[in-house]
């Protein structure tokens, strides 16, 4: 159970009630909206919807719970990318946000809490790898870069959020990797894109029906947190052989970036 539960306190009037706690660092919030807008709305709102709150910590939290506050609006802009969720039923009910980093390492929610989440532009990727030591000068439209992961058993293809590209591009290789992404015609459900419940598109091989991104993740710098993304190419799939390629049919101007991909693959 909260602490704020457990202490009774009532929170100071306010139209929409918010509270906000810290799970393992990162913020969750709940919020009543205009439907409990003063202390003794919110008062009764923490005592009708007390089992569903522990309920929510024991997925959250479950050792410890979690010490629930008053939402200042302002306080906490640094975490912008908030995904919400209603909860199923009638009346006045808890609404639930966290951010996507959340989610997306935590394990499936217990079906007495009634979630019911948004779907979120999604995409497939279909390579990491290394640059070729022959560099990206070959870049252009025309060309052809071989997908190592395609020709792996099973292909290791990863289903996720669109631009869900954590911070582990170029990890231990200064000059970075890259990665060929393919945008899903439809968003798909948050449970599908956390891992929570299995989708076809999660399958190998990959049903290549859109356009393939190509991209670069590199680190910034020595004193800048996170990698950087840079759109490199857009091409199609091509079967080749055991395998597929992106062939090239637009691509981007890289002065910096000399040494391209292998462009000079032999035809199988």
């Amino acid at each position: 159970m909260s602490a704020l539960l457990q202490r009774g306190a009532a929170p100071a009037a306010r139209a929409g009630f918010e509270l906000i706690a810290w799970a393992d660092g990162v913020p969750v919030r709940l919020s009543w909206g205009d439907a409990v807008g003063d202390a003794t709305g919110a008062a009764v709102a923490l005592r009708d919807d007390a089992a569903w709150i522990s309920a929510l910590e024991d997925w959250l939290a479950p050792e410890d719970g979690l010490d629930w506050r008053p939402f200042k609006a302002g306080e906490h802009e640094a975490w912008n990318d908030w995904i919400p969720a209603t909860v199923a039923g009638q009346g006045r009910a808890p609404r639930l946000a966290m951010p996507w980093r959340t989610l997306r390492g935590l394990p499936a929610p217990p079906e007495v809490l009634g979630l019911l989440w948004p779907s979120l532009e999604a995409e497939l990727l279909l390579t990491r790898q290394p640059l070729p030591l022959e560099g990206l000068e070959g870049l252009v439209a025309g060309s052809v870069l071989l997908m190592e992961a395609s020709f792996a058993r099973p292909w290791p293809v990863t289903l996720r959020r669109l631009g869900d590209v954590h911070d582990d591009g170029g990890e231990g290789d200064d000059a970075g990797v890259l990665e060929v992404r393919m945008t899903l015609p439809d968003p798909l459900p948050v449970p599908v894109l956390a891992g929570w419940s299995g989708h076809p598109r999660r399958d190998t091989p990959p049903v290549l029906d859109g356009p393939l991104h190509l991209h670069l993740r590199s680190h910034p710098g020595p004193h800048r947190r996170g990698a950087a993304d840079t759109w490199l190419a857009e091409g199609q799939a091509l079967p080749w052989g055991l395998g597929h390629a992106l062939r090239v049919t637009r691509a981007a101007t890289v002065p910096e970036l000399s040494p391209s991909p292998s462009t000079a693959a032999p035809r199988p």
